[in-house]
């Protein structure tokens, strides 16, 4: 569906530095880095908010930056949910629904309607007096109304009360259950993305550092824990990263179904928490 190719941004003090990854249809693709990796900065690249100094994105193999004709036309197939504000905050819910829906060929105003309603959203409140999570609210009723292809959504739960992010992944899983359209979810914590996303990408200070599937990306590795003297004993170039506890110490390690473990030692399918602490800690011997 969309493709992200040897992409770089370059600031003064950060570099998000040749990104290739691809979004497949029907699938929900979790974007995860700790905080200043370069995850809302690639989001809003793919969205085409923000052009890339190198490399280019691609929507069904259209390129977004090559005239603005086409760029209008991906955009319709985009949808977003943003910590920015791009809606106008003197203007009503319908208003501004109204307003920026004329940009969209497949915005209908009905539809619109019935999720300010679902969604608790008064349609006269004007849209600077929302909370932010009524804003992402009011984004992503936006974004379904117009009928998207692929939704990009910039770390929402944490703004969601409990009852409302229920609702919101049910959303999530049904939009994309049809084969046909897809989401990159960005988060900085990992248990939001462990049983939503189906593929993963980690960045770290600009870099992608994985891109996979997420079954894929657990059985690359493994967690082997036990007496010091035998987790040292594993060859160096298979552990990622090993940290000594008081009782055990504990490894993150290449693994494959051909590499045997001392029977002594427990050893055990990373979750995404874990990949993620590891890979970060042992980045200097990776």
């Amino acid at each position: 569906m969309l493709q992200a190719v040897q992409i770089g941004k370059f600031y003064d003090s950060f570099r998000l530095e040749d990104i290739s990854l691809e979004i497949p249809k029907g699938y929900i693709v979790g974007v995860l880095g700790e905080n200043g990796a370069g995850k809302s900065v690639l989001l809003k690249i793919m969205l085409g908010y923000v052009k890339p100094d190198k490399g280019s994105v691609l929507m069904d193999g259209e390129d977004m930056w090559e005239s603005g004709e086409v760029q209008g036309q991906i955009k319709n197939k985009l949808g977003f949910v943003l910590q920015e504000d791009f809606f106008s905050y003197y203007n009503t819910l319908l208003e501004n629904g109204l307003r920026y829906g004329k940009y969209y060929r497949d915005f209908e105003k009905g539809e619109f309607l019935g999720h300010l309603t679902e969604f608790g959203l008064e349609k006269k409140r004007k849209y600077g007096r929302l909370s932010r999570g009524e804003k992402l609210k009011f984004q992503f009723a936006f974004a379904l109304s117009h009928h998207p292809a692929l939704l990009l959504l910039d770390e929402p739960l944490g703004s969601f009360d409990i009852a409302f992010r229920e609702k919101f992944l049910t959303y999530l899983r049904h939009f994309v259950e049809d084969g046909e359209h897809s989401a990159v979810m960005v988060s900085h914590l990992t248990q939001e993305l462990e049983h939503l996303a189906d593929y993963i990408a980690i960045l770290h200070k600009g870099k992608l550092l994985e891109f996979s599937d997420i079954e894929e990306l657990r059985e690359r590795y493994r967690l082997v824990s036990g007496e010091d003297y035998k987790v040292n004993l594993l060859k160096a170039e298979r552990v990622v990263y090993k940290e000594k506890g008081a009782y055990s110490t504990k490894a993150l390690v290449k693994h494959s179904p051909f590499r045997k473990y001392d029977k002594e030692l427990l050893v055990e399918t990373p979750c995404l928490e874990d990949i993620f602490y590891y890979r970060l800690k042992g980045l200097g011997r990776v």
